[in-house]
C-alpha cells in the first residue's frame, strides 16, 4: 500500500486553540482515532488581554471577517474523514453578544 493510501485510512484532526482547552480535546480525539493532528494559527495572533480579545472577536463577527491563517497546516486532500475542533465564538459562555436575537451575556 502506498504512503498516501495508508494515510487516507486515518482521519485528520484540525484544531485551533486560544487557551489550550480545545487543543486538549483535539489530542484526545487523536488518541482515540489514531489520526493525524494539525493545528491552525491565525496570521495575526489574537490579543492576550481578554477585553481586547473580546472586542476583536465582536468586530470580526459583525463584519463577517474570516481571519487569515498561517499556511503551516496539513493538506486535507488525502483524508477521507476530517475532525475540525474549535471554540464557538457565539456561545453563551464565550462572553460574546449574539448578533441576532438580542441575547447579551
Amino acid at each position: 500500500m502506498k504512503k498516501e493510501e495508508m494515510k487516507s485510512t486515518r482521519p485528520l484532526i484540525v484544531s485551533y486553540s486560544y487557551s489550550g482547552n480545545t487543543q486538549r480535546i483535539a489530542r484526545e480525539i487523536q488518541a482515540v482515532t489514531g489520526g493525524d493532528w494539525s493545528e491552525i494559527y491565525p496570521w495575526q495572533p489574537y490579543p492576550m488581554a481578554f477585553p481586547e480579545l473580546l472586542e476583536q472577536v465582536r468586530r470580526e463577527i459583525r463584519s463577517g471577517c474570516r481571519p487569515r491563517l498561517l499556511e503551516n497546516f496539513r493538506s486535507p486532500r488525502p483524508y477521507g474523514v476530517i475532525f475540525v475542533v474549535f471554540q464557538n465564538r457565539r456561545s453563551r459562555n464565550s462572553g460574546v453578544e449574539r448578533e441576532r436575537g438580542g441575547l447579551k451575556t
